[in-house]
Protein backbone atom coordinates (compact mmCIF):
# COMPACT_ATOMS: atom_id res chain seq x y z
CA UNK A 1 0.00 0.00 0.00
CA UNK A 2 1.10 3.72 -0.51
CA UNK A 3 0.81 5.97 2.16
CA UNK A 4 1.38 9.56 2.57
CA UNK A 5 2.02 11.36 5.65
CA UNK A 6 2.05 15.05 6.66
CA UNK A 7 4.40 15.90 9.44
CA UNK A 8 6.54 13.02 8.49
CA UNK A 9 9.99 14.56 10.90
CA UNK A 10 7.56 15.26 13.73
CA UNK A 11 7.39 13.75 16.62
CA UNK A 12 4.05 11.65 15.71
CA UNK A 13 4.35 11.99 12.28
CA UNK A 14 7.71 10.39 12.24
CA UNK A 15 6.70 7.03 14.72
CA UNK A 16 3.83 6.73 12.46
CA UNK A 17 5.52 6.86 8.87
CA UNK A 18 8.16 4.02 10.16
CA UNK A 19 5.63 2.07 11.64
CA UNK A 20 3.91 1.87 8.29
CA UNK A 21 7.26 1.47 6.69
CA UNK A 22 8.34 -1.42 8.85
CA UNK A 23 5.25 -3.05 7.70
CA UNK A 24 6.28 -3.02 4.38
CA UNK A 25 4.28 -0.07 2.73
CA UNK A 26 5.87 2.20 0.74
CA UNK A 27 5.85 5.69 2.42
CA UNK A 28 6.08 9.06 1.51
CA UNK A 29 6.71 11.84 4.30
CA UNK A 30 5.86 15.50 3.58
CA UNK A 31 8.81 18.05 5.08
CA UNK A 32 9.95 21.28 5.06
CA UNK A 33 13.27 20.91 4.59
CA UNK A 34 16.03 19.20 3.07
CA UNK A 35 17.13 18.14 6.39
CA UNK A 36 14.42 16.53 6.87
CA UNK A 37 14.23 14.96 3.97
CA UNK A 38 17.55 13.42 4.18
CA UNK A 39 16.58 11.88 7.50
CA UNK A 40 13.01 10.55 6.19
CA UNK A 41 15.11 8.68 3.05
CA UNK A 42 17.70 7.10 5.94
CA UNK A 43 14.57 5.37 7.02
CA UNK A 44 13.25 4.35 3.83
CA UNK A 45 10.20 6.83 3.61
CA UNK A 46 10.09 9.16 0.45
CA UNK A 47 10.33 12.68 1.09
CA UNK A 48 7.95 15.25 -0.47
CA UNK A 49 9.71 18.77 0.31
CA UNK A 50 6.43 20.54 0.82
CA UNK A 51 3.95 22.97 3.02
CA UNK A 52 0.89 22.60 4.00
CA UNK A 53 0.16 26.57 3.10
CA UNK A 54 0.79 25.36 -0.22
CA UNK A 55 -1.29 22.33 -1.59
CA UNK A 56 0.18 22.56 -5.13
CA UNK A 57 3.73 21.18 -3.19
CA UNK A 58 2.26 17.88 -2.22
CA UNK A 59 -1.26 17.44 -4.30
CA UNK A 60 0.49 15.21 -6.99
CA UNK A 61 1.49 12.55 -4.77
CA UNK A 62 -1.77 12.72 -3.17
CA UNK A 63 -3.29 11.16 -6.86
CA UNK A 64 -0.94 8.08 -6.08
CA UNK A 65 -1.57 6.81 -3.08
CA UNK A 66 -4.57 4.80 -1.00
CA UNK A 67 -4.19 6.10 2.11
CA UNK A 68 -3.56 9.83 3.70
CA UNK A 69 -2.48 10.70 7.44
CA UNK A 70 -2.75 14.48 8.47
CA UNK A 71 0.05 14.05 11.24
CA UNK A 72 1.11 17.95 10.77
CA UNK A 73 -0.02 21.18 12.88
CA UNK A 74 1.44 24.26 13.70
CA UNK A 75 1.33 25.06 17.02
CA UNK A 76 3.20 28.36 16.92
CA UNK A 77 1.21 29.66 14.27
CA UNK A 78 -2.43 31.71 14.87
CA UNK A 79 -2.89 30.10 11.54
CA UNK A 80 -2.35 26.78 12.58
CA UNK A 81 -6.23 25.61 12.69
CA UNK A 82 -6.18 27.46 8.66
CA UNK A 83 -3.51 25.75 7.83
CA UNK A 84 -5.05 22.10 8.97
CA UNK A 85 -8.67 22.82 7.63
CA UNK A 86 -6.47 23.64 4.09
CA UNK A 87 -5.30 19.93 4.19
CA UNK A 88 -8.24 18.28 5.01
CA UNK A 89 -10.00 19.94 2.51
CA UNK A 90 -7.25 18.93 -0.09
CA UNK A 91 -6.76 15.88 0.69
CA UNK A 92 -10.87 15.18 0.89
CA UNK A 93 -11.05 16.81 -2.73
CA UNK A 94 -7.99 14.59 -4.80
CA UNK A 95 -9.78 11.69 -2.59
CA UNK A 96 -13.35 12.31 -3.63
CA UNK A 97 -12.05 12.39 -7.61
CA UNK A 98 -10.77 9.09 -7.54
CA UNK A 99 -12.42 6.01 -8.30
CA UNK A 100 -9.79 4.31 -6.58
CA UNK A 101 -10.68 3.11 -2.74
CA UNK A 102 -8.83 5.41 -0.33
CA UNK A 103 -8.20 6.34 3.60
CA UNK A 104 -7.76 9.07 5.07
CA UNK A 105 -6.71 9.08 8.38
CA UNK A 106 -6.62 12.38 10.91
CA UNK A 107 -4.67 12.73 13.63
Amino acid sequence: MRVFITGAAGYIGHSVAKAFRAKGHTVYGLVRSQEDAHLLSLDEIWPIIGDLEQPDSYRKILDEVEVAVQCAFDYASDKGVERDAKTIDTILEVFSKSSLPRSFIYT
